[in-house]
């Protein structure tokens, strides 16, 4: 079977944005691992919301196969879970911290302008 010119198009530019979004699902799965208190989830649960989340339907090889630096699938009590391997950090900041840091970084910004404004007005 041939694909038109705008089919193979279409295919191609859907591939491309699985690459470009896999970035995002790896750290949304991060993140939900990250705020449960032992960093690991049932596979079944994962599986429930993962069509919410974006996630693939192969998503236990594309994504946790691939990273096995982030994530693993273990058995515990009778189940699978999905277990978080590195906790990161850098998502682990709150909305009010993140804020916080644009607010001061614009605090700055404001002040060494008006000091730039003040020393212009010195050499007059």
């Amino acid at each position: 079977m041939n694909l038109t010119g705008k089919a193979e198009r279409v295919a191609n530019e859907e591939a491309e944005a699985k690459i470009l979004m896999e970035p995002i699902l790896v750290n949304n799965l991060k993140k939900m691992l990250m705020i449960c208190v032992d960093c690991r989830i049932p596979l079944e649960t994962v599986e429930f919301v993962g069509n919410e989340m974006g996630l693939p339907y192969d998503f236990k090889e594309c994504l946790i196969g691939k990273y096995p630096q982030f994530f693993s699938i273990k058995r515990f009590n009778g189940r699978d879970f999905v277990y978080l391997e590195d906790w990161d950090s850098t998502l682990a900041v709150t909305a009010r911290e993140a804020r916080y840091v644009f607010c001061f970084f614009v605090e700055f910004y404001v002040f060494v302008k008006l000091l730039g404004a003040i020393l212009d007005l010195h050499k007059m």
